[in-house]
């Protein structure tokens, strides 16, 4: 790959994999340049941008890329704000953003996400009041959300919600039941029955079933879910652990 770039004969998704690999390797600035002519020669692949922004861990590393004008240059910069707890800033390219693309759900969202931040909570509860009105099915993205700020019990809440609309919606089914899992998980210190860990393990294993079919979801995740609970269940039900095996 390295040759085909010196040669000028490499395609934009050559080059996205050429910066992949060095991002592996430890190279990080000459995959920030790599990834920067991939997305200048063909802006369409969020994947580029988003290896992109992983390596921009400053400011003045992001001020640094040498970036051709474009929309989706205006959603990496609202995204690598936001990760770079530049709130105000995210806010601000969010809301240019909704002057172009005001039908998209995903832009509002992220407007409240960083109003959030910012504690501007009325401006928030607004906004998903409006997105729920416009779409009762957006309580998926909004468990992703919760998620991400690391609050779990909204995040179940959120998924729950959204199953009870649609049954069927495996995705929230399955993010439901794993972030049920971490609940209990965090939980343990404040131990209050055997059935509190026996529910963490349907958590579980409802979601390595779910994996099974669509793989996004690391066994050792769920691994971690399950033997963090499995010896407290084991002591507290009086029972003995065997073999991996659990003898009441």
């Amino acid at each position: 790959l390295s040759t085909f770039r010196k040669n000028w004969t490499i395609d934009p998704f050559c080059l996205y994999l050429y910066g992949l690999v060095l991002k592996e390797k430890g190279s990080e600035n000459l995959a920030r340049t790599v990834l920067v002519e991939s997305v200048n020669s063909y802006p369409w692949n969020w994947n580029a941008w988003s290896e992109l922004q992983s390596l921009c861990t400053t400011i003045d590393i992001l001020n640094s890329l040498n970036l051709n004008n474009h929309w989706m240059k205006d959603f990496f910069l609202a995204g690598t704000y936001h990760e770079l707890r530049m709130h105000s800033e995210s806010l601000t390219q969010y809301e240019y953003l909704q002057s172009t693309f005001s039908f998209i759900n995903y832009i509002q969202a992220q407007i409240a996400k960083a109003q959030y931040s910012l504690r501007e909570f009325e401006q928030v509860e607004v906004i998903f009041e409006e997105l729920l009105r416009i779409d009762p099915y957006p309580w998926t993205l909004m468990g992703h959300e919760y998620v991400e700020m690391k609050n779990t019990p909204a995040a179940v809440d959120a998924y729950r919600r959204t199953v009870d609309i649609n049954p069927c919606d495996y995705r929230a089914c399955a993010h439901d039941r794993f972030e049920e899992a971490e609940v209990y998980c965090t939980r343990l210190p404040d131990y209050t029955g055997p059935e509190v860990h026996y529910s963490s393990f349907s958590a579980v294993e409802c979601t390595r079933n779910y994996d099974n079919h669509h793989c996004w979801i690391s066994d050792e995740s769920l691994d971690l879910v399950f033997a963090a609970n499995f010896s407290v269940f084991a002591e507290a039900s009086n029972g003995k652990e065997v073999d991996g095996e659990l003898y009441i």
